[in-house]
This record gives C-alpha cells, sequence and structure tokens, in this order.
C-alpha cells in the first residue's frame, strides 16, 4: 500500500487540470476496484445460475449468502492483515525471509479458527435450508 500511496502523492503533486483529474481517477478506481470486481463476479454467478434454470428465489437466497460471506471475509481478514503486512514488511527491511511464509501460514490459521464457529453458528441459527450450504 506504501507504494501506492507514494504513487498517488506524485499525481496530485503534477500541476494543471488534467493531471489533477488523472490523480482523482486513478484514486477512485483503487479504492472501488474491488467492489467493481464483487459486482462483475455476482452479476457472473446471476447468470450462470439463470442459465441452468435456478428459480429466482433461490437465486437471491445464494445471492445474499455470497454478499454476507464476502462482507464476513473481509472485515476478519483485514484485522489480520494490517497486522501481517506490517510484519512481512519488517522482515523484508531486515532480510529474514524464512520468517515470512510461517507468519503467513499462522494467520491463515488463526483465521480459520475463528470463522469455521463463527459461521456454523450463523448458518445454524440463519434458517437456511442446508441444501443451500
Amino acid at each position: 500500500m506504501a507504494g501506492i500511496g507514494f504513487q498517488l502523492n506524485r499525481l496530485f503533486q503534477k500541476k494543471g487540470f488534467l493531471n489533477l483529474c488523472r490523480a482523482y481517477i486513478f484514486a477512485g478506481v483503487i479504492s472501488i476496484g474491488p467492489m467493481i470486481l464483487y459486482v462483475i463476479m455476482l452479476l457472473g454467478i446471476t447468470l450462470v445460475s439463470f442459465l441452468s434454470g435456478m428459480e429466482r428465489p433461490d437465486q437471491e437466497v445464494m445471492n445474499c449468502m455470497l454478499t454476507y460471506n464476502l462482507l464476513v471475509s473481509l472485515l476478519l481478514s483485514n484485522c489480520f492483515n494490517m497486522v501481517v503486512t506490517r510484519f512481512v514488511a519488517d522482515r523484508l527491511f531486515e532480510g529474514r525471509y524464512a520468517e515470512i511464509m510461517p507468519s503467513f501460514y499462522g494467520s491463515c490459521c488463526l483465521q480459520l479458527l475463528i470463522i469455521i464457529p463463527t459461521y456454523g453458528t450463523f448458518l445454524l441459527f440463519s434458517g437456511v435450508p442446508r441444501s443451500y450450504v
């Protein structure tokens, strides 16, 4: 993220209206890019489910479940990403490369230990039929 910040800083320091517009467009694309990718993915899944003959109520349940899954995974992973990316940046700076992958594996394991019981409890009490899971 620091590289993106430096690039944006450089773009915003250039003089002229077109350079300023270019900088704002660049910042907007970076900020909204993941949401656009998710919307494209959701539209693609909806199209595939429509072409396969899935009924509309089932499509809506699937879209809701996908949206909640993405929301929860982003919230949880962002908490870990702030710490792990800082740790990785420090290890890269120090040249201690052997400690990077174990931190990634540890982060993934902790996230799984948190999300599996949480998501299981959500599914248990959500009223969603087991055939959707």
